[in-house]
């Protein structure tokens, strides 16, 4: 998976929904005797994968952050639009943005409306493929170094 620094005492693990019981039990068990927990919060998130040569000036669209100096392998919290999310980069074509649910229609519309003068475009993956982001992440892992995505 994939795990982002979001604060100095917060973490956020992206996995597939297979693993979560087995990663769960495991957190558990290491954060035993620790003021530490590991929650499920797969129900309140979601994640869009926006890429292309004008992804960049999409976003500059949606947000104020400088996010030509978002290095692949970070993760920024910031405003897009009115609503609050996370960019994260973990190619140089490309960025996810992980976002609440319940900013999911709103953050969708911004995205359509901005993104139209750029040849926007939705793209259904087939039901055998796995997540952008995962993917990405197992290609990253076929090497031995593994690092944590932080901000």
């Amino acid at each position: 998976g994939v795990l982002l620094w979001q604060s100095p005492d917060e973490l956020l693990l992206i996995t597939r929904r297979a693993e979560l019981t087995q990663r769960l039990a495991a957190f558990d068990a290491a954060f035993a005797g620790l003021f530490a927990q590991a929650v499920d919060n797969s129900g309140g998130l979601t994640c869009l994968s926006l890429s292309g040569a004008e992804h960049v000036t999409v976003l500059r669209h949606m947000g104020v952050y400088d996010f030509e100096s978002i290095a692949v392998g970070q993760v920024v919290n910031t405003v897009l639009g009115k609503a609050g999310g996370m960019v994260l980069r973990l190619e140089n074509d490309g960025v996810f943005l992980v976002i609440r649910r319940s900013f999911a229609d709103y953050l969708w519309l911004l995205l359509r409306k901005v993104a139209t003068p750029y040849r926007f475009a939705v793209t259904k993956l087939p039901e055998s493929a796995s997540h952008p982001l995962l993917r990405l992440v197992d290609k990253q892992h076929a090497t031995p170094a593994r690092k944590a995505v932080t901000a």
